[in-house]
């Protein structure tokens, strides 16, 4: 049986595989045949008979050529010789070009240019710009010609963490920074998942997320949901006790939660679980005086196999993020790293369960505006945030995406202002290394204030 199951999984993986290999040749234009053309004024530039990666052109025809760019995958012409820039006078009836030579203080030997460009100073200065990868590496060097000597004059090397972009941020070092007003809260030491705020200044939080890949702190024990009052000077947090006959407390794995405050005030807690490592949707009403939550449905269906996060727009309406596309942990793992934006928003009420949203590497918290007009999917592995506005329907149309250079993750919304609060992980890696004896502290994390001003300027607030 175990043998038949690997070679069932086997099969699968090398499907999925060939799958994405098809649909890679049709991204390339692959089955494309192009037949050769003889232009009339066309011929081969002697010098640069290995090709050229860019050009750039100045008004007095004068053209820079960036030459021998080895880029990973692609096969190179000259693989033992460093980068080069050419120079062509395209005023001439037959141009030829000519290596420039690039003065002292640049590592000449790890050269190789990308793509460039030039600015023209207000005294006719000309400065080239161009994209480098050095040890394979992505640098900007500026430099400034000089046209009588005909060479290049070495300037500056510019780095910086946003002109290295990569899914997780593995390489990314964080440093700490210690906020004036931040206190550990005794009772969730081993952090929370989810929080989700109320007027009156009660908060819930979920605790004790066992996710597959990803350490537990308590391996052994059920999740739990706590309450903190926020209007105290020294808040404390409260286990609230769940009750229910057709609850399983001791399978409860809460992710994501959202509330629903109904018109005679009763507050409705939704929660997405993990029983078993499937993935539910729990309704609660809150009982503020009894401090317990009784539990009133579970909701499943096939629209919601790999569920995050959620936010509530009735008692038993929402709207809910998959992660995954695939169920099958083995498969969850290709499509993790083959960047499968496979992952999905659903729709869901007891008489209509829909996507309406698709195409997310990891889509993750999800929230809305105070207003209720727009609703906020934070795509983990893209480092975005997108706003979709939301129609009377319940279908969604997208309206921009906010770039944040880190793995965005929930996201919770200021009821006044409408500013999104978002907990992000700079370091993504960091997440599956962390050391669950040394809870706090042990993963850096990241908050991010984006102002709601239809504009979302971003603030930064590493934490």
């Amino acid at each position: 049986m175990g043998k038949l199951m690997a070679l069932i999984l086997l099969g699968a993986g090398l499907a999925l595989v060939g799958e994405r290999f098809l649909t890679l040749r049709e991204r390339m234009n692959a089955y494309r045949e192009v037949e050769s053309v003889e232009s009339q004024n066309c011929h081969l530039i002697e010098g640069i008979e290995n090709g050229s990666e860019d050009i750039d052109i100045l008004p007095s025809g004068l053209a820079f050529i960036s030459n021998g760019l080895k880029y990973p995958g692609m096969p190179d012409l000259a693989p033992d010789e460093p980068g080069r820039i050419f120079l062509m006078d395209l005023n001439e009836q037959n141009p030829r070009v000519q290596e420039l030579n690039i003065g002292d203080g640049f590592d000449k030997a790890s050269f190789n240019p990308h793509g460039m460009s030039t600015f023209i100073d207000k005294d006719q200065t000309v400065y080239l710009y161009v994209v480098n990868h050095p040890h394979m590496d992505s640098t900007v060097e500026i430099f400034k010609f000089e046209e009588q000597q005909r060479s290049l004059v070495y300037l500056k090397t510019i780095k910086h963490e946003l002109l290295k972009r990569a899914r997780m941020n593995a390489s990314r070092e964080v440093k700490s920074v210690e906020l004036p007003n931040c206190k550990l809260i005794k009772g969730i030491e081993t952090g929370a998942e989810d929080l989700e705020i109320l007027p009156n200044g009660l908060a819930f939080i979920s605790s004790g997320l066992r996710y597959p890949g990803v350490k537990s702190f308590e391996p052994d024990k059920p999740g739990k949901i706590l309450l903190m009052d926020l209007n105290k000077e020294d808040p404390t947090v409260l286990e609230l006790k769940m009750t229910g006959s057709n609850f399983d407390a001791s399978s409860f794995n809460p992710h994501g939660i959202s509330t629903f405050t109904d018109e005679d005030n009763t507050v409705y807690l939704l929660v997405v679980s993990h029983p078993d490592v499937k993935s539910t949707v729990e309704l609660f009403k809150f009982q503020e005086e009894e401090k317990s939550l009784l539990h009133l449905k579970t909701i499943k269906h096939e629209l919601l196999p790999n569920l995050n996060d959620l936010v509530a727009v009735g008692r038993e309406h929402f709207y809910a993020t998959n992660d995954h596309y695939f169920v099958d942990q083995y498969m969850r793992s290709w499509e993790l790293y083959l960047g499968l934006a496979w992952s999905n928003v659903v729709y869901y009420s007891p008489d209509d369960v829909r996507v309406v949203a698709s195409g997310f590497d990891f889509a993750n918290g999800i929230s809305m505006s105070p207003d209720r007009k727009y609703v906020y999917i934070a795509e983990l592995l893209a480092h975005k945030i997108h706003v979709y506005e939301k129609h009377a329907n319940w279908t969604l149309t997208p309206l921009k995406s906010l770039d944040c250079d880190t793995l965005v993750d929930n996201i919770s919304v200021d009821p006044v202002t409408g500013d999104l609060w978002v907990g992000c992980h700079p370091n993504g890696m960091k997440i599956f290394s962390y050391d669950p004896e040394n809870p706090p502290g042990s993963e850096p994390s990241e908050e991010h204030q984006l102002k709601d001003e239809r504009e979302f300027r971003v603030n930064i607030s590493p934490t």
